[in-house]
Formats: C-alpha cells, structure tokens, sequence
C-alpha cells in the first residue's frame, strides 16, 4: 500500500539540513548524469491548468512527478513515487511545504558555493511563502545575522519579518523602500513574481 503524506505529516518530518544535503547531492548526481530531468509540462483547460515535473533517480530506485493544478481556486501539490524495477507506487506526497522547503535548500547550496564563507546580511525582496523557504535556505549555509526584506505590502512585509525573527533568532528588520535592502549586505535574494527588475 503506498505511503501518503499530508502537509501536516511533511511539515513533521522535513527539516532545512536534510533537504540541503539531498538537494546537493542530487545536483551532483544531475551534474554526472546519473539523473532524468525531463522539462515542465502543461495541460491547459478553460477553468485550470495541470502542470507535471517528471524525473528519475536511478541510484535511489525511484521515479516519479511532481504535478500541480492551478485555478481560481488557487495551487494544490502533489509528489508521486514510483518504484524503479516495479512501477509499484510507493508514496503520495504533499507538496506544498516539501517545494518551498526545496526550493529554498536550493538557495542554501548555491549560497555554499558562490558567497564568501564570512558572509553576515542578506537582503530579500519578497515576503511570500517561498521567500520563507529562502531565508531558511541562506540561514542553514551561513551564519547570517541580519535580514533586510523588502515587499510593496508593508503589512505583509511587517508580518513576514515578525515570523522570520521568532523562526530564525536573528534579526529580520523591513525595510521601507527597495533600495535600502541593498545597503551594506552580503547577499541579495529575489524572490517575487515581477515581471519588472525589483533592483537595480
């Protein structure tokens, strides 16, 4: 019978330090060509959008998609694992908390790689959920004192920072204006849906 995972039972059980090493590992194994990637699909519909990620990890025996739909009704996420030598499904995920975890471990290993290892302050455009997942990200590769966030909204940039403060035990101030998140910081991350550039 295969495994399913609510958000509450993946918020239980994923943690930053985890999915860093997989997703580290994982890039590596892409780098070697040991992994399938195929690129995102899409059906469209006159009320919403299907959207599948498919892909394999040979050396881990599993093989699955990731696919959401979109509609007015808003985003809903799902990971699918199969296995490898079966096609037996192995878990329904999901996905919701597991892709901004992931996306914002994939930050934590970029950062690894491309900051200078004394790199203190960060500066973030975007209070979303997935800016969440990017301060976890840049927390769990330096040891980061200070995050300056900038949103159009300042309830929501307000709010994002009280949580990131208590979340983090570091110092998360919003700034009142997109320059000043530039000012005297070590990395800037973006992470927002404009269309136009948010610094320059």
């Amino acid at each position: 019978m295969a495994l399913f995972l609510g958000e509450a039972e993946v918020q239980g059980l994923l943690n930053m330090d985890d999915a860093v090493h997989v997703v580290e590992e994982t890039f590596r194994q892409q780098g070697e060509g040991n992994i399938i990637n195929h690129p995102r699909n899409r059906i469209k519909t006159p009320k919403s959008m299907l959207h599948y990620l498919p892909g394999a990890v040979p050396q881990m025996n599993v093989v699955g998609y990731k696919a959401y739909t979109s509609s007015k009704a808003g985003i809903k996420f799902r990971v699918f694992l199969h296995d490898i030598e079966t096609g037996e499904l192995l878990s329904i995920v999901d996905g919701n908390y597991m892709g901004m975890i992931r996306t914002g471990a994939a930050t934590s290993v970029a950062t690894k790689h491309m900051s200078r290892q004394d790199s203190s302050r960060v500066g973030i455009y975007g209070a979303g959920w997935q800016a969440r997942g990017q301060a976890m990200g840049v927390c769990a590769a330096r040891e980061i004192k200070s995050i300056s966030v900038y949103s159009r909204d300042p309830h929501k940039r307000k709010a994002f920072c009280d949580e990131m403060r208590n979340l983090l035990d570091i110092e998360v101030i919003p700034a009142e204006n997109p320059e000043h998140v530039l000012i005297e910081v070590d990395i800037v991350i973006t992470s927002t849906t404009s269309v136009q550039p948010v610094c320059t």
